[in-house]
C-alpha cells in the first residue's frame, strides 16, 4: 500500500509556450495536449490528488485561458490555485517562488507539466511519498528526483544524496519532481528568472540533493518535445495490452 502524502502543498508549472511540440502549440498549450486519452495536465493532477495532496498551484501563461477554463471544468479531490503569468511569463525559477507565495508555505512539490509518470507494477506513485520521506530542511535547499541515465546525465550523485557536477561517474537526469524550499530563493532580486543557476549555486554550498526514482513501481517519462510524446504514446499503449 502507498504511504499517503500529508501536509504539503503542489506547484504545477503550466506556463510555458511548448513551442518543442511543433504547429499543434498555437492552437493547445502543451498542458492540454493529450496522453492517451487525458490531457498531460489531467494525469498530473490525478497523480498528485491520488497520492493525497490537497492543495495545488498552476501558473499559466500561455493560452491561459483554455487551461483555466478546463480547472474549472473538473471535479477535484485538491483546492486549485492559479499563479497568473498572463501579464509577465517569470521563467522556471521566478514562477516557482510566485507559486510557492501564492501557497503560503516554506517547501512544495514542484512538478513539471511535461513529466510522466508510466505506471508499471503499482496504480500508485509512491515517489512523492519517498521525496518527503527523504527530505531534510537542515541540510537540502531542494530534493530532486531522478533517473539513472550515462548517455544525458544532468547530475552526479554521492552516497548522502548530495548532488554534483556531472563527473565521469553514475549519472542521473532530473524526471521534472522536485521538493523546494524558500530557502533556495534567499538571494534573488529578480522577479523572473530561470531555476538552474540556483541549483547550481545549492550545489557548490552542498544543499542540492537528489532521489532515485523507483522503477518497480513505474518510469517516469519526458512529454515535452513532439518526438518525446509520440515515444510516451507508444509506451502507455503497450502497457495496456
Amino acid at each position: 500500500m502507498v504511504t499517503r502524502v500529508q501536509m504539503i502543498n503542489a506547484i504545477l508549472l503550466a506556463a510555458g509556450f511548448g513551442t518543442r511540440m511543433g504547429r499543434i502549440s498555437k492552437t493547445v498549450p502543451k498542458p492540454l495536449i493529450s496522453l492517451g486519452k487525458k490531457p498531460l495536465l489531467e494525469h498530473t493532477l490525478e497523480n498528485l490528488e491520488n497520492s493525497g495532496i490537497k492543495r495545488i498551484a498552476i501558473n499559466i501563461h500561455h493560452r491561459a485561458d483554455s487551461i483555466e477554463a478546463y480547472i474549472r471544468s473538473r471535479r477535484s479531490c485538491a483546492e486549485i490555485l492559479l499563479s497568473d503569468e498572463r501579464g509577465h511569463l517569470l521563467d522556471t525559477g521566478g514562477g516557482i517562488l510566485r507559486a510557492l507565495r501564492l501557497l503560503e508555505g516554506d517547501i512544495a512539490f514542484v512538478h513539471n507539466c511535461d513529466a510522466f509518470w508510466l505506471q508499471g507494477n503499482s496504480r500508485e506513485c509512491d515517489d512523492f511519498a519517498r521525496l518527503l520521506q527523504a527530505w531534510n530542511s537542515k541540510t537540502m535547499d531542494a530534493l530532486l528526483l531522478l533517473q539513472a541515465d550515462d548517455t544525458a546525465a544532468d547530475f552526479s550523485m554521492g552516497e548522502n544524496g548530495a548532488l554534483h557536477f556531472p563527473d565521469g561517474n553514475k549519472g542521473f537526469h532530473y524526471v521534472g519532481v522536485q521538493i523546494v524550499s524558500s530557502t533556495l530563493f534567499e538571494n534573488v532580486i529578480n522577479d523572473a528568472f530561470p531555476i538552474q543557476p540556483l541549483w547550481n549555486d545549492a550545489i557548490r554550498r552542498g544543499r542540492l540533493h537528489g532521489l532515485e526514482a523507483n522503477a518497480s513501481t513505474g518510469r517516469w517519462l519526458h512529454a515535452g518535445t513532439s518526438t518525446d510524446l509520440e515515444t510516451a504514446q507508444s509506451l502507455l499503449l503497450e502497457s495496456k495490452k
